[in-house]
């Protein structure tokens, strides 16, 4: 009876912690240092997103027009001048030149880049996202999911 007892108790034990570290896990990260700097947009090519495998930054992809109420890119500049975070930002049309053109299919998006691999990334088409390009305070809660905001 004493070893039964002694089991479940384990069992919820073991159950709890491994709760615990699931729920409490923070898997946000820190930008490369160089993008912690004044909050200004850097306009970069598809050639120099290859120089660029071993970074983690903030990518803005854009087209030369915006069907949202407000310009997104108002937005994002201003996050990126509030919170002293660049942002790079590229042309829809050099953007379909990278290997991200296959996760990300439409444009403007920004996206989270760690280590060449996109983390995450807002969707132009689908209407979750719409608030995020709207509202600065939707945006920086969407960022501070993934990224640490400050240095």
């Amino acid at each position: 009876m004493k070893n039964k007892i002694v089991t479940v108790i384990l069992f919820i034990v073991v159950v709890a912690v491994t709760v615990y570290i699931v729920v409490t896990k923070d898997d946000r990260f820190y930008l490369s240092d160089e993008y912690y700097n004044n909050g200004s947009f850097s306009e970069i090519t598809s050639e120099q997103i290859d120089g660029l495998s071993n970074k983690k930054y903030i990518l803005y992809t854009y087209n030369n027009y915006c069907s949202f109420a407000t310009p997104c890119d108002k937005i994002f500049q201003t996050f990126s001048n509030d919170y002293k975070i660049d942002i790079l930002s590229i042309n829809y049309e050099q953007f379909k030149n990278t290997s991200f053109n296959k996760i990300v299919k439409y444009a403007p998006s920004v996206m989270i880049i760690s280590n060449n691999k996109v983390v995450a990334y807002l969707d132009a088409e689908n209407d979750r996202d719409v608030e995020k390009y709207q509202n600065v305070d939707a945006f920086k809660e969407w960022l501070e999911k993934y990224i640490y905001l400050e240095k």
